[in-house]
């Protein structure tokens, strides 16, 4: 969700520190070719919200790496830890190969909702919540601003990615801001104009659409 994506490069760029971040993992996202697969909703791109991930800047920082080069670094020693939300490059055929020759890593932390290859080589799996177990917005590939009501409540004590990465920051001696999605919306427009004039609480069962010169392109 926009949420999930905020927080954790709020997280990894301010409290870790580090320019290394990215979304891109499979040929679609690389090479932005993102199509109309029945002329209706499905896509070439499987994500729900790599749209929202343009909008949010997601990406390398300043002498920043991004997948591909942290995935290299990640197979000579270069990187001694790697943080997956939610995806696996193990899965992705582009990049197993490589992969399954070596990867040398001192931590390997995975975020996942159910059991993966990543998830199985990693030192730490964190649950994450199903699409069914949590709030938040997502933006399809319109530039429509959707909202995800939770349906379910998880079992046992699955936190928000927001809420445990707070955690983290707490026990790394950060202040812990809140990352709730409503704290979140509040900051949005303010780092990211794109979403100014877009309540949270405003968007319905058909969300909202962003005005035509913020509307994301495949380009974007």
């Amino acid at each position: 969700t926009i949420e999930e994506l905020y927080a954790a490069a709020t997280f990894l760029r301010h409290e870790v520190g580090t320019p290394h971040l990215d979304y891109r993992v499979t040929p679609v996202h690389a090479q932005e070719g993102d199509e109309a697969e029945d002329h209706l909703l499905r896509r070439t791109d499987k994500s729900p919200n790599t749209q929202g991930a343009r909008l949010l800047g997601i990406g390398p920082g300043p002498g920043g790496w991004g997948t591909s080069e942290m995935l290299k670094a990640a197979t000579t020693g270069t990187l001694k830890a790697l943080l997956l939300f939610e995806l696996d490059p193990w899965e992705e055929p582009s990049l197993r190969a490589e992969l399954e020759r070596s990867v040398d890593l001192e931590l390997l932390v995975v975020w996942a909702v159910r059991e993966s290859a990543a998830a199985t080589r990693a030192d730490l799996v964190l649950p994450a919540l199903g699409y069914a177990e949590k709030e938040g917005t997502i933006v399809n590939f319109a530039g429509r601003v959707q909202r995800l009501r939770k349906g379910v409540d998880p079992g046992g004590k699955v936190l928000p990615l927001g809420e445990g990465l707070r955690r983290v920051g707490i026990g790394l001696g950060r202040r812990g801001v809140p990352w709730t999605p409503e704290e979140i919306w509040r900051r949005l427009p303010q780092e990211h104009p794109v979403f100014a004039g877009i309540q949270y609480e405003a968007i319905g069962p058909l969300g909202l659409l962003l005005s035509d010169d913020r509307r994301p392109t495949t380009a974007d």
